[in-house]
């Protein structure tokens, strides 16, 4: 029955779409006719002013050219050829308008056709995400009303935090002012460590007295530093080098080496085999640094890069059209889960997944992923599902006996 009304309703666009279809070709003729109309009166033009003709004819040069042009401008303006495929497309365009009247009449685009009416979402939770999203685009007067009218208590620290992080990102990018982010990465230095994987204590040669590994952040900033001055004070960028590279040999020695070798062709830059560094004034960059210190602030904030009601809309954003598409295909508006894979991209995965190559499934934290002794991994449910009557299970990828209890539960 559900085809029948679908079929039904495709039928009732037969005429309109008919109609659109003529129209186009009418236009196309037309507009094809009036162009190549104009095109044999300049041939026609062409041939009058052609120097044999001419010499012909006896003709005054200058009077019979004259006479020519203003001839082909009479008949083009006579014949007004633009206002004519201006019209034609006009009419067109309106057949157009009118047949995605129809198909919208026919299909109304019912958002709640995608909708779980069982779901509730949290007003607070809602209030919550939108106060932190002002936050988050230093609309802090706009965050203060939105508290008072939604009867929500803004989180005073966190708004101080991301005032502080909007001074420095105005210094970074309008500014071009390093020394707000410098003091900010020297005091964060220990947590900014532990967000790097490479931050390391340096056990010199001589001793067991470390000297402490300086952030990722710290270095992009003296890179920087460096570059600015090899471009304008070569003797100074090797003072600087010495008095701050140090620090950074244990993990960015590679990068270091290349910066010292831009030293050689000071002066003349553009034949430096490293000169991205120093393209459109290094603004690459300047934009590395604020993208990095943007990311570290959230996270030691402990908040997502990206905020959640950008990312919620953005994803819903995507989705919605091919959930309503099934929705109005199909009848599965009962179901708690449409039978629909949605691919959002690689920008909106934010963590390993593991689909079970038995049951075909998501794993999840009450059916985690297990890795057998021959190295192949199932789900822990699959995995109970093997077990023979002897308490043995046999892989199902390769000839390999086992123990359930031998298996190991994987952490992504």
């Amino acid at each position: 029955m559900a085809s029948e009304g679908f079929g039904s309703k495709l039928a009732e666009l037969n005429a309109p779409m008919e109609r659109m279809i003529k129209k186009q070709k009418t236009c196309y003729q037309k507009n094809t006719s009036s162009i190549d109309n104009i095109l044999q009166q300049i041939e026609q033009a062409k041939k009058n002013l052609d120097t044999d003709n001419m010499q012909v004819e006896g003709s005054d040069e200058s009077s019979l050219i004259s006479e020519t042009l203003s001839n082909l401008h009479k008949q083009i303006t006579k014949s007004n050829p633009s206002a004519a495929v201006v019209n034609e497309h006009k009419e067109y365009y309106s057949t157009i308008s009118k047949f995605g009247k129809s198909v919208e009449k026919l299909f109304p685009s019912d958002i709640t056709a995608a909708m779980d009416p069982n779901i509730k979402f949290p007003r607070d939770l809602l209030n919550n995400l939108l106060s932190e999203h002002l936050l988050r685009e230093g609309k802090f007067e706009l965050a203060n009303l939105f508290s008072t009218e939604s009867g929500i208590e803004v989180d005073r620290d966190q708004m101080a935090q991301f005032e502080e992080v909007h001074d420095i990102m105005r210094d970074i990018q309008k500014n071009r002012d390093l020394s707000s982010i410098t003091r900010w990465s020297i005091e964060k230095r220990p947590q900014l460590l532990s967000l790097d994987t490479l931050g390391e204590t340096i056990e010199p040669e001589g001793g067991s007295s470390g000297r402490e590994t300086k952030s990722h952040l710290e270095f992009k900033i003296s890179r920087l530093q460096f570059v600015q001055l090899v471009q304008n004070n070569p003797e100074q960028a090797v003072q600087f080098a010495r008095e701050n590279f140090s620090a950074f040999f244990r993990t960015h020695l590679k990068e270091i080496q290349k910066l010292m070798g831009c030293l050689i062709f000071a002066g003349r830059l553009d034949h430096c085999p490293y000169s991205s560094y120093f393209v459109d004034s290094s603004s690459s960059l300047w934009s590395e640094i604020a993208e990095d210190f943007l990311d570290s602030s959230c996270r030691l904030m402990g908040l997502s890069r990206q905020s959640p009601l950008f990312l919620s809309l953005a994803a819903g954003s995507i989705a919605l059209p091919k959930q309503l598409k099934v929705a109005g295909l199909t009848r599965l508006k009962s179901l708690k889960v449409q039978p629909l894979e949605l691919d959002l991209g690689p920008s909106f995965q934010f963590h390993s997944i593991f689909a079970c190559p038995v049951s075909r499934e998501q794993t999840t934290s009450d059916n985690p992923p297990m890795r057998l002794v021959c190295g192949h991994v199932i789900s822990k449910m699959s995995l109970q599902k093997l077990v023979k009557s002897g308490g043995r299970l046999k892989c199902p990828y390769c000839p390999t006996e086992t123990s359930p209890s031998k298996a190991l539960q994987i952490h992504f």
